[in-house]
């Protein structure tokens, strides 16, 4: 099989994770990399106290910018990716070296990415417009957990106002790079959407709605 890496981004609750396992069974790609499992392993080499951003998550970290607002939520978003940003490329191109496979997934995953890796792998950016559907997913999300995460109810303002964001972004980048932007009304449609833009290597300008 040829070489084959697909990058997929979005706030929680966006279906990165089913997507990408899906995605990986479809092509048959043995490694599906989730970055949460990589900060976790950071953490375990980091001192709290010298770098509090990648103990914290990323919609949680403006409170190291000051005050609540639109800005530091923005700005403590992408500080706290961008501490990934290294290890994920080297990831990348470590499987470019190598000749494997794999879909890597997770909020680290952000347009921003498409600047600084061959145009050939595409990045999806995941969103969830509506509200209640949105919280549909947290709730899908928690069913599977043995500890319910209510934080994600809490801050949804945040994860909304960094979706936008990051949305945003993946609309000015899609016509000139491999970053396409879908809001997955439904997973079934959506696979499909992706599938086809993976078998037929479409670029295009446009904000895949499925």
């Amino acid at each position: 099989m040829e070489n084959k890496i697909i990058l997929i981004g979005g706030v929680p609750g966006t279906g990165k994770s089913t997507l990408a396992t899906e995605l990986a069974k479809s092509f048959g790609i043995e490694h599906v990399i989730h970055t949460d499992i990589i900060r976790d392993v950071m953490r375990s080499y980091e001192d709290k106290t010298k770098n509090p951003l990648l103990f914290d998550v990323s919609h949680k970290c403006w409170k190291y910018f000051g005050e609540l607002n639109n800005c530091n939520v923005i700005k403590g978003f992408f500080e706290h990716t961008f501490l990934m940003k290294s290890i994920i490329k080297k990831l990348i191109f470590n499987n470019i070296k190598a000749g494997t496979s794999a879909v890597i997934e997770g909020v680290h995953i952000t347009p921003f990415l498409a600047l600084e890796i061959p145009k050939n792998i595409p990045i999806f950016i995941l969103s969830i417009n509506n509200k209640n559907e949105h919280f549909k997913m947290f709730d899908n999300k928690n069913n599977r957990r043995t500890i319910k995460n209510e934080e994600w109810y809490e801050n949804y303002n945040n994860i909304s106002l960094i979706q936008d964001k990051i949305s945003l972004l993946a609309e000015k980048l899609s016509p000139n790079f491999n970053v396409h932007l879908i809001e997955n009304k439904s997973f079934d449609k959506t696979l499909d959407e992706i599938n086809f833009i993976l078998k037929n290597g479409r670029l295009e300008r446009m904000r895949l709605c499925c």
